[in-house]
């Protein structure tokens, strides 16, 4: 479900190269995460990490399979900016600035609901 919002503070992304993984890609699971629940630290198998929705999992022990492709790019944002959300889970929306046509995730609490 597509939902407008406009960015209510700046953040950016520092030093950070996100992972891109791939349906059906085995990772390691490394810990659920206390400050997200519902996300899960991983390890890819050339050592990356990354943080996952579980219900883009299936875990057994301490593997898992990907159940659809992720991508954990984060977005860079300006206060102001217009943005999109094109899915929320747990806290956490995928979206697209309208201005840059970038996409990656934000929090929540970076969004305030755009007025019709």
């Amino acid at each position: 479900m597509n939902q407008k919002f406009i960015a209510n503070a700046d953040f950016q992304v520092i030093d950070r190269q996100p992972v891109k993984l791939t349906a059906s890609e085995i990772v390691t699971v490394t810990a659920p995460d206390r400050a997200w629940p519902g996300w899960v630290a991983i390890k890819t198998s050339t050592e990356r990490k990354a943080h996952i929705p579980g219900e883009f999992l299936t875990i057994d022990g301490d593997s898992a399979t990907l159940l659809e492709a992720f991508d954990s790019t984060d977005l860079c944002v300006k206060r102001g900016d217009k943005i999109l959300s094109r899915r929320e889970i747990h806290g956490w929306h995928w979206c697209e600035n309208l201005a840059s046509g970038e996409k990656g995730w934000l929090a929540s609490y970076l969004l305030t609901p755009a007025k019709s």
